[in-house]
């Protein structure tokens, strides 16, 4: 099939191949030597809709995660020029991709531009989850966990948005708006001892005194009950 496909090309009867290499692509989706032939055809000739249709088959069908990938990108980019810059065009191939687990940090922030315009909170925060992967610090690792954990909550999806946080606290245990989330679910969920030990991490952790003070507080709160000392220790230094 690669002989024919790039033999009747090289001797210029590539629309008459046309026909034949898209049955063999219905049969082989897979088949990367039809699938470049007819990319180099379509491009040549401007067909932008048909060119879309082959990399759609190559997004989802090319073996090599970098290729299939790459042409994510390339896809995401056509459909875009298409539609006169219009990004929800894109959209179909970014989620392509990410369905079958490709991804790097220019598609994940592409998905997540992709997750805001179209209000998908669960891709808002598989994509988020996924960026940390790829961010260069752990505060920003953490961050995303973070983000993604927001999304999972607004969802309803608690058990999820707990766990997010957790690997936040686990990257960064020092991660003020993580810290805070902990702090007001394990209250919530009458967890009194870790809520205390949120709320005074956070208490150690913030710059401005006022702040500080607010989470001292709620610290010296939660441990009234069990460690009294300790919850006056924490109203004297938020009185410091």
């Amino acid at each position: 099939m690669a002989r024919l496909s790039f033999g009747l090309e090289a001797i210029g009867q590539a629309p008459a191949v046309v026909g034949p290499l898209q049955a063999i692509l219905e049969v082989a989706p897979g088949h990367v030597a039809s699938q470049r032939t007819l990319e180099r055809y379509f491009v040549e000739q401007g067909r932008g809709e048909e060119l879309l249709d082959v990399y759609r088959r190559m997004v989802d069908h090319l073996s090599d995660p970098e290729d299939a990938l790459a042409y994510a990108h390339v896809a995401a980019r056509t459909a875009a020029n298409l539609g006169d810059a219009d990004l929800a065009a894109a959209g179909p191939f970014l989620r392509a991709a990410f369905a079958r687990d490709l991804a790097d940090r220019r598609l994940v922030i592409s998905l997540e531009a992709e997750a805001r315009r179209t209000a998908d909170l669960s891709l808002f925060s598989a994509a988020h989850q996924r960026a940390a992967q790829f961010s260069g610090n752990d505060q920003e690792r953490a961050t995303s966990f973070v983000r993604a954990a927001e999304g999972y909550f607004a969802m309803g999806d608690h058990a999820r948005g707990r766990e997010a946080m957790e690997h936040a606290l686990a990257v960064d245990p020092n991660h003020l708006v993580a810290l805070q989330h902990v702090a007001e679910e394990r209250a919530a969920a009458g967890d009194v001892r870790a809520a205390a030990d949120a709320c005074e991490t956070l208490g150690r952790r913030l710059k401005v005194p006022a702040h500080a003070a607010r989470f001292f507080y709620r610290a010296a709160a939660h441990y009234r009950a069990t460690e009294p000392e300790r919850a006056l220790s924490l109203a004297r230094e938020a009185l410091a």
